[in-house]
């Protein structure tokens, strides 16, 4: 299913079998950037591990840069893109507020966002990075720290992928006075397994995240 929404952005449904060859299709027509919502990657193991093994390729041979796989999308609220399938973003009046959230959970920026709205707390922006093949976290945020209407963020990790682009923009969000909060999933063994079989997470690494985090000055 193809269709184009109201800020010009290509989007499609596809069958996970079919993501590789449509990603091999939009790097052969310059696209630069792809949001891949499906699973079915490392997350699985096995034949998912190599599917994501060759998204990785294409992203470092072509030069295309991939938010996913297993992501939710990006929204933000000020220009009104909501490219994502979660529904919590389908409610009507979502507050606009100058927090940026970034989340290896998809179904976290939708509960930020409706329990926000229940307490008249909006954000800049959600973007969900899922399995951080290409962009992630460190990365995103590093993207936005120029920009004015952003004053703080907030962070949803189920482990450190990436971590020195994350040291960097930390250090850099402490420079112009933006704080950063993070929480952490992982600290029980149930939420360590969560972890791994949701995006393919690294478990055992709690202690490790907590002196990286505040060595970062992330609260």
């Amino acid at each position: 299913t193809r269709f184009r929404n109201v800020t010009g952005v290509q989007t499609c449904a596809l069958p996970i079998y079919t993501v590789l060859p449509a990603v091999r299709e939009c790097a052969k027509l310059g696209v630069p950037m792809v949001t891949i919502l499906a699973s079915g990657f490392a997350e699985t193991g096995g034949d998912g591990a190599e599917r994501e093994a060759q998204l990785s390729a294409i992203a470092a041979g072509t030069g295309m840069r991939i938010l996913g796989p297993n992501s939710m999308g990006v929204v933000n609220v000020r220009n009104k893109l909501v490219l994502t399938a979660n529904a919590a973003f389908a409610e009507s009046e979502v507050p606009i507020g100058r927090t940026f959230v970034a989340s290896h959970s998809g179904s976290m920026i939708g509960a930020l966002m409706s329990r926000g709205k229940t307490r008249g707390f909006g954000y800049a922006a959600l973007v969900s990075v899922g399995n951080e093949i290409d962009l992630g976290i460190g990365e995103v945020c590093m993207a936005t720290l120029d920009d004015p209407e952003i004053d703080s963020y907030l962070l949803f990790l189920e482990t450190l992928r990436k971590a020195s682009a994350i040291r960097a923009f930390a250090l850099a969000a402490a420079e112009r006075g933006k704080p950063v909060m993070a929480y952490k999933l992982g600290r029980s063994e149930a939420a360590a397994e969560l972890a791994m079989t949701h995006t393919g997470a690294l478990a055992g690494e709690d202690a490790i995240a907590d002196t990286f985090l505040r060595d970062c000055g992330i609260a």
